[in-house]
């Protein structure tokens, strides 16, 4: 009979990596992105630390690994509502439900990325990181945003990027609200408020 470490030595490269990553970010939801450590993932996977090591080799690369990964996520939802939406407002609005119902399937995403988005430490340079993410979100909501308004105001980039940012910070609050375990009716009202602009 197989020991259980021989059948984890069966896994591709491609498939211990995907599961050490999920582990990771497991471990950084629970504990915080500033807490974690190459023991703790091999902990939560049943491996030895060095397995750990051998594919992410620094604290720097596993916890950029961890929010790459996280605001590789976000970036293909946002994506999918974005790409060349017809429905402009009907796009924002699905895709801030999309975000609220996300929370539920990935709170584990949810919890890394309220985290990275407070990381001004700058710890292994993940504020840069969620710089460049958040301002990939604000470029892609501002196209849409720009589609909902009235002709002679498409043109207005820069209160686009303010509503976009708006609607970021929403998210957030969003995430806090699903955190606080507060009922569906007041995650509800606070996206039909985040959308309450005559131009969308």
């Amino acid at each position: 009979m197989n020991s259980p470490e021989k059948v984890r030595r069966r896994l591709t490269k491609e498939l211990r990596y995907a599961q050490l990553l999920n582990c990771a970010i497991s471990v950084a939801a629970k504990k915080g992105l500033g807490q974690l450590v190459h023991a703790d993932v091999a902990e939560e996977a049943g491996v030895v630390a060095p397995t750990v090591f051998r594919y992410f080799p620094s604290r720097r690369a596993l916890v950029r690994g961890v929010v790459d990964e996280v605001g590789c996520f976000y970036r293909e939802q946002s994506d999918h509502f974005h790409s060349n939406p017809d429905r402009p407002r009907q796009a924002l609005h699905e895709h801030l439900e999309a975000f609220s119902h996300s929370i539920d399937t990935h709170s584990e995403y949810a919890a890394v990325w309220l985290q990275w988005g407070a990381s001004v430490q700058n710890d292994c340079g993940i504020w840069d990181m969620f710089r460049e993410h958040n301002d990939y979100l604000i470029k892609t909501l501002s196209r849409t945003i720009r589609k909902a308004q009235p002709e002679g105001r498409r043109k207005d980039v820069a209160m686009s990027r303010i509503r976009a940012r708006s609607l970021i910070g929403a998210a957030f609050a969003i995430t806090m609200l699903k955190f606080s375990e507060a009922p569906e009716d007041a995650i509800s009202r606070l996206i039909t408020i985040a959308l309450d602009d005559p131009a969308l």
